[in-house]
């Protein structure tokens, strides 16, 4: 059945009647485009009984065509040899109705081992939640469950982003959350993505689909910078695309699934400026032990930074030798101070995001022992990262000092008094300093716990006769818990 539909059918649906089907099925036809004028673009056909019943189609899935994978194991093949990795999914979350899950699970079994060998991940479905959330999270464990190679596997998220416990108790097949932001310009990227990066259970987060270059006319520095506020606020990987690449435009005249003013075919869409640049990225994080760092927001306090889509961010190592920060494009300038380990020299750098190039600030940046520097304003008003290092210390006197025995147990949850020790097995001597003495005292170690949630700074100075080097530790002291939560007594 062909028809030219007219305007006024956008959003809606209407039955075309099978003039040829004795049965009197219908079929439902979704149209987009049709009342702006545009193109009217077919994006679903469903048949459906005469009494309006969806109809059961899921015999016609009895034999899968190998013929119709042909195409797509050239795409992994080539894919492979130039070192990526296919990330393959069975359908979309929608297109899963009921009556045809032992249908996809046979999809899912013939994908696995026609692919399985190869590098590739699962995603099962794209936006799942669009279609029964919960029968596609029981796909994708039979998926893991049949993996001989056990490659990575995840679900790709609709915007709500469920962390999927109110689905399954079981949660050992999910091993990363592919978020999706989506592409109307949120206002806050960062606190969303840092309240993805702290679900429990921990589990690591690849943003997926979030402002595709270009999509909606979307400018190219929004996409730019939503891959490094991501970055930043914890994620492991950032899934880029563009308006073009994502629907593979296949020239000028194609308009499936047009989301811009006119087609951009998949050989152009290649070579837009924010992908140019995301290597730009990867280079950076690839300079530091990136997976040493973690989301902090109190690494650096800023003085007049903005709010919302140009805040800034930062991470940091674990003993503050190493701070990152991103800077998104902003109207105006402004600095801040970081938190760094005490009386030691640094190097700082700001980093072109656009070029890929390092500018020096400083390579001799001296500490004091409240470890604190003084970040100035970015060289302009575009987006800059920047990165802070700890120079080469005493060699000789690092090799002298035993790290092994110096450690907070759960430095994030802190209620019990700490031990500390005061020479280490080496004989070098250890004295203790705190940020806040009231919460945790530097000579005791008793840890005081306050109506609020508190962060402390510990510092270990350790000395031996060739020299002083320091362990830093960040400390979360938890809230006190009320009188009556602590009685269970309710009002």
């Amino acid at each position: 059945v062909y028809t030219t539909p007219k305007q006024g059918f956008a959003g809606k649906e209407f039955e075309y009647d099978f003039a040829e089907n004795p049965t009197a099925q219908f079929l439902r036809v979704k149209i987009n485009n049709a009342e702006s004028g545009g193109d009217a673009v077919i994006c679903e056909i469903t048949p459906y009984s005469e009494t309006g019943e969806r109809l059961d189609i899921s015999h016609y899935f009895v034999d899968l065509n190998p013929d119709f994978f042909k195409n797509t194991d050239e795409r992994i093949q080539y894919i492979t040899n130039k070192g990526m990795i296919a990330n393959l999914g069975l359908d979309w979350g929608h297109n899963l109705v009921s009556g045809m899950e032992p249908q996809f699970k046979r999809i899912a079994e013939y994908i696995n081992a026609r692919y399985g060998a190869y590098p590739v991940m699962w995603y099962t479905a794209g936006e799942a939640g669009k279609g029964p959330r919960k029968v596609w999270v029981e796909i994708a464990q039979h998926m893991d469950e049949i993996d001989a190679y056990n490659h990575v596997n995840t679900i790709h998220n609709d915007v709500s982003n469920p962390n999927y416990i109110q689905d399954t108790e079981d949660l050992s097949w999910h091993d990363v959350n592919y978020t999706q932001l989506g592409h109307d310009v949120y206002p806050d990227e960062t606190t969303y993505w840092t309240k993805i990066y702290n679900y429990e259970p921990v589990t690591p987060f690849i943003e997926g689909e979030a402002y595709f270059e270009n999509i909606h006319g979307l400018e190219s520095y929004i996409t730019r910078e939503a891959y490094w506020k991501s970055v930043m606020a914890g994620g492991v990987g950032f899934c880029y695309s563009a308006e073009g690449l994502w629907q593979a435009t296949y020239d000028f005249n194609d308009r499936w699934q047009l989301w811009g003013t006119s087609p951009i075919p998949w050989f152009s869409a290649l070579f837009k400026e924010a992908g140019a640049q995301l290597p730009n990225m990867k280079k950076f994080m690839e300079d530091i032990n990136w997976w040493e760092l973690v989301p902090d927001k109190d690494a650096v306090v800023w003085d007049n930074a903005p709010v919302g889509l140009a805040s800034p961010f930062q991470k940091r190592n674990e003993d503050s030798s190493t701070i990152i920060a991103y800077v998104p494009s902003n109207t105006y300038s402004y600095s801040g101070v970081a938190k760094l380990r005490p009386d030691s020299s640094f190097t700082a750098k700001w980093y072109n995001t656009r070029m890929g190039e390092y500018t020096l600030i400083s390579s001799n940046i001296k500490t004091d022992r409240s470890g604190t520097w003084t970040i100035p304003s970015a060289p302009d008003y575009s987006d800059w990262a920047l990165v802070i290092t700890l120079n080469a210390i005493n060699t000789e006197a690092s090799k002298a000092i035993s790290f092994d025995r110096i450690s907070v147990d759960q430095p994030y949850n802190v209620t019990n008094k700490l031990n500390y020790i005061y020479k280490t097995a080496d004989g070098a001597d250890v004295t203790w300093e705190s940020s806040n003495n009231n919460v945790v005292d530097s000579k005791s170690g008793e840890v005081k716990q306050t109506d609020k949630e508190e962060k402390v700074r510990l510092v270990a100075k350790i000395t031996t006769n060739k020299g002083t080097d320091y362990k830093v530790f960040t400390l979360t002291i938890p809230a006190k818990e009320s009188d009556d939560a602590q009685t269970g007594n309710d009002e």
